[in-house]
């Protein structure tokens, strides 16, 4: 693969999480509720879940820990799936 390609994947890789962030807060703006901390709240939240995992190989307690922090940026972004 030349440098183009394997910039553009690592971009694409990269923005996912904060697309997902963004679309729910597209979603919840369009309900009247403006949450600018979003992103944010959920990189935190992934970066908690990734350390909680490592130190305790659960993958369900990671899970909890990381939607302890970030519930509303959370709710918000899944609600698009539902």
């Amino acid at each position: 693969m030349n440098f183009t390609t394997t910039l553009l994947i690592a971009a694409i890789t990269a923005g996912t999480p904060i697309l997902f962030a963004v679309l729910g807060g597209i979603l919840s703006e369009k309900s009247g509720v403006i949450h600018l901390g979003a992103e944010g709240l959920m990189l935190v939240g992934a970066v908690l879940a990734c350390s909680i995992y490592l130190q305790t190989g659960s993958l369900l307690l990671a899970v909890l820990a990381a939607r302890s922090i970030c519930k509303p940026a959370a709710c918000c972004s899944l609600c698009w799936l539902l």
